[in-house]
């Protein structure tokens, strides 16, 4: 339950998707995607244990802070 509602598709989110992808679809669409993702999205090391958690941040909240870690 602490997972749901992090992986949303938002308007925000679904705009820059067809931006990135224009007319493209299928295989080359998620290349695309995955290509965008890394060179905008920085990966953030975070040392992960019970205490902490694993709960992932909103789709969002990565976007907006243009960083993640391993969970997100």
């Amino acid at each position: 339950s602490k997972w749901q509602n992090k992986a949303i598709v938002t308007p925000e989110i679904q705009k820059l998707a067809s931006q990135i992808t224009g007319n493209t679809q299928g295989i080359e669409a998620a290349r695309l995607i995955y290509n965008w993702v890394v060179q905008n999205i920085k990966y953030l090391f975070v040392s992960l244990d019970e205490t902490t958690g694993y709960v992932p941040h909103a789709s969002t909240e990565i976007l907006q802070n243009g960083y993640g870690d391993c969970k997100d």
